[in-house]
């Protein structure tokens, strides 16, 4: 039944034309009520459930009915930009919901870091599938949005993980310190990882917290901190060697300036 209210609901919604007025240019959340109330079908599927806000004026509702889950999402248009794979993206995750309520509700249990939790997400949402998802979108001059429309059968989706492990921290955790250091942040990257070594002995936390001094100039901390690395330990192939070229640099550097001030 919901297929055939589906189907015909898309096909009706896409015929329809709605004047434009200044007034009716509003939210992503009222452009999605909107859309509801422009369709039957639409509003008897999702009657009873919330529009949830996503960012800054981008929306989304979602529902599961008879093992089918559906999603509609509305993001901003943009002259420029075409924003009709982003929207379609974002709405294929939301079919992830209840998974990915379950995922905050774990993380949430085990930290308060935003940081943390962002990057745990994102991991998440990465590993996630999705077979066989029907996706519409169109656009709304009206509000000036984007609005997409996507359904997939519950047994279609599958993710990786739906609760918090250490491993999985720590693997966050790493995606951070890695992303921050590619950005040159060095007092946030060192912070963290002094921070994490004192609850956790890793050699990589202890090879990006000898990056951060090394990219200071401040050897005898990375040097002292080098006894204590176990470069057999850490698994990331990039950060071995690229702590070990900062290092053979530092320490030329080092017997260098010792020399001329003799």
């Amino acid at each position: 039944m919901w297929h055939r209210v589906f189907l015909i609901g898309l096909a009706v919604m896409l015929l329809m034309v709605r004047p434009v007025a200044a007034s009716d240019i509003s939210s992503a959340d009222k452009a999605i009520s909107n859309v509801i109330a422009d369709n039957d079908g639409l509003a008897q599927l999702f009657s009873g459930q919330m529009i949830a806000p996503i960012g800054q004026d981008k929306a989304f509702i979602f529902v599961e009915k008879d093992a089918i889950r559906y999603a509609i999402i509305a993001v901003p248009s943009k002259t420029q930009i075409d924003m009709s794979q982003a929207a379609e993206q974002l709405c294929r995750s939301r079919l992830m919901t209840p998974e990915a309520d379950q995922i905050r509700m774990s993380l949430i249990a085990k930290t308060d870091d935003d940081r943390l939790i962002k990057a745990v997400l994102s991991m998440w949402r990465g590993s996630g599938q999705i077979k066989d998802a029907q996706t519409t979108t169109y656009k709304r001059p009206d509000h000036g949005m984007i609005i997409s429309i996507c359904k997939a059968a519950s047994a279609n989706i599958s993710v990786d993980f739906n609760d918090v492990n250490p491993a999985i921290l720590a693997r966050a955790e790493m995606m951070i310190a890695r992303q921050l250091y590619d950005n040159a942040a060095y007092d946030i990257l060192q912070l963290r990882m002094q921070n994490y070594i004192n609850e956790n002995n890793s050699s990589a936390a202890k090879a990006y917290l000898a990056l951060t001094y090394l990219n200071q100039k401040q050897y005898d901390e990375a040097f002292a901190l080098d006894e204590d690395i176990n470069q057999s330990a850490i698994a990331d192939q990039w950060l071995e060697a690229e702590y070990q070229a900062q290092l053979d640099d530092a320490i030329d550097a080092y017997f260098k300036a010792s020399l001329e001030s003799n």
